[in-house]
């Protein structure tokens, strides 16, 4: 008996990661974002680059471009959980000034 459950529906767009190497956080942010999907709650635009930000920092890698372990991004969400993307580019434009 063949039994399988089909999440497209629920899964948030697909996004390229350029020339980063940020595929785990964006994973990451995907499962959070469907699990809050899942749960009734708004979607909203996670922000990755957040997450792989504090990932690297945690891998004492903060100034290398280099993927995250899945286990370096749960512990991550776990300490910092995820801010929304447009908060995060507000906070850079700041940054910036």
């Amino acid at each position: 008996m063949s039994f399988s459950i089909d999440l497209r529906s629920l899964c948030p767009p697909v996004q390229d990661q350029a020339d980063m190497c940020c595929g785990t956080a964006m994973a990451l942010v995907a499962a959070l974002f469907v699990a809050e999907k899942k749960r009734g709650m708004a979607a909203r635009e996670l922000s990755c680059l957040f997450l792989y930000r504090q990932g690297r920092a945690i891998e004492n890698k903060p100034d290398q471009d280099t993927d995250i372990s899945i286990e370096s991004g749960c512990t991550a969400l776990t300490r910092y959980g995820c801010c929304e993307e447009p908060r995060l580019r507000d906070r850079e434009q700041k940054w910036k000034k």
